[in-house]
């Protein structure tokens, strides 16, 4: 098996099917692209809540238990803070911090990418 076949069975173990996650990520953006000011979200805004859609989708259809997916949702979440902080001068900065001040394999000093 080729590199890529490789990959994309893993992937399948882990998060289940390319068409269900394509799926259920469209139907939690259509939902959201119904609220109130979503018209006036930002390109930012709105691809970090399509990319927090898309590991919401890979926990439902896949491996629940998968730091990495959970992980990645603070790490969107956190880009866009310093996105808003950026442009926000007047906001205070906050940092999503890691539970107990450990990053996902134990090393305190690990920041959230």
């Amino acid at each position: 098996m080729n590199n890529l076949a490789t990959t994309l069975e893993q992937r399948h173990a882990k998060y289940g099917s390319y068409q269900n996650n394509a799926r259920v990520t469209q139907a939690i953006m259509d939902i959201l692209m119904t609220g109130e000011n979503a018209q006036a979200l930002s390109a930012a805004h709105k691809e970090t809540l399509h990319m927090v859609a898309h590991k919401m989708s890979r926990i439902v259809n896949g491996d629940p238990m998968y730091e990495d997916s959970w992980f990645d949702i603070a790490g969107y979440a956190q880009r866009m803070l310093e996105i808003i902080q950026s442009i926000s001068p007047n906001v205070p900065k906050k940092e999503l911090k890691t539970i107990g001040g450990v990053g996902r394999f134990g090393n305190p000093d690990e920041a959230i990418v």
